[in-house]
């Protein structure tokens, strides 16, 4: 027994286990059952839809969804203006009175999957402090007076809050500035959390950019289906809760249910179930709005002999109303 109990010892880098001790059983991970897996088994009742035509009327809709090259080259001209000219305050010193330290360029016109007809860039300043009122204003007149004494046409801008604001030029291109600083900055900042939310509204428009460079920029196709889910959310109202993010999150493997309301994510499903059907029974055209066909939401769809309607609501919205935060403005 002595040498048994020693050798259990031993070095102190095993542990024995006795005969009489069952081993927990393997953990096993059933996949989900997919009917497309085992199709041999689960025959089609119907013939496979030929969606040849599918494919060429969302073709078409993209080409009418992306940005021509003039346009792309007016809107992003003029930010590439207003971004020289911040990185030119900060190299020189200029900036300094306005505690300049970095701009980035962020949203749809980083990521190359605006939709036509969206003039708007969005770039993001970081300050050396917490942005104050006085510090936005200040750097509001100072870019518009460059741009004003070093462009041919005038620009002007518009305040959207305390800390957001837009430059706009002649041709209609806007360029809408928010403003930042540093994450250690703004978040051991003794502020109140609302009053620091558009700071760190803009510090996640950073590292979406970031994101969206590093898994998706690469392949081509994702812009497309980007563009076609943004087109979708103009006409279909459960969209609307999907902001660029989470559009952009649909197609990687990471979940965003648990950031939307039940009620709101009850009327996606809804309506995504909707779009399914009407797709199933190709109604190809009323779904992508094309030709002047469209898909209703509220009432029945009649195609050919087939009648769809969206489902009715499962969940409540609650008694409270949504509200919409100073200067989180939506960035496409």
């Amino acid at each position: 027994m002595s040498a048994r109990r020693g050798r259990g010892r031993g070095r102190g880098s095993k542990t024995w286990r006795s005969r009489s001790t069952p081993y927990p059983p393997p953990r096993i991970i059933r996949p989900i059952f997919d009917w497309t897996e085992v199709g041999e088994h689960f025959p089609r009742a119907t013939p496979t839809l030929d969606t040849s035509l599918l494919s060429q009327l969302l073709t078409k809709r993209i080409q009418e969804i992306t940005p021509s090259g003039d346009e792309q080259a007016i809107v992003q001209g003029f930010c590439t203006k207003v971004i020289s000219l911040v990185e030119n305050m900060i190299l020189t010193g200029e900036g300094d009175s306005l505690v300049l330290d970095e701009i980035r360029l962020v949203g749809s016109h980083k990521k190359g999957d605006a939709l036509a007809g969206n003039m708007v860039a969005d770039l993001v300043v970081l300050l050396r402090e917490v942005p104050t009122e006085t510090l936005v204003s200040n750097l509001s007149n100072k870019l518009v007076e460059l741009l004003n004494s070093s462009q041919k046409t005038q620009v002007t801008y518009n305040r959207l809050s305390p800390f957001v604001f837009e430059l706009i030029n002649s041709d209609k291109a806007v360029t809408r500035i928010m403003t930042t600083s540093t994450g250690d900055k703004v978040y051991q900042a003794p502020y109140d959390k609302e009053l620091m939310k558009p700071f760190t509204h803009a510090l996640r428009l950073i590292r979406h950019a970031k994101w969206w460079e590093d898994n998706t920029s690469h392949i081509k196709i994702v812009r497309s289906l980007v563009r076609i889910v943004k087109d979708l959310k103009r006409h279909v109202p459960g969209l609307a809760h999907l902001n660029s993010w989470y559009i952009e999150l649909l197609e990687s493997d990471d979940g965003i249910h648990d950031n939307i309301a039940l009620h709101h994510c009850d009327e996606l499903t809804r309506n995504a179930q909707t779009i399914l059907q009407l797709l199933h029974f190709g109604a190809f055209k009323e779904v992508l709005h094309i030709d002047g066909a469209y898909a209703s939401f509220t009432e029945a769809n009649v195609v050919g002999d087939v009648t769809i309607s969206t489902a009715q609501p499962v969940c409540e919205k609650p008694q409270h109303q949504d509200t919409v935060q100073e200067g989180m403005q939506e960035v496409q």
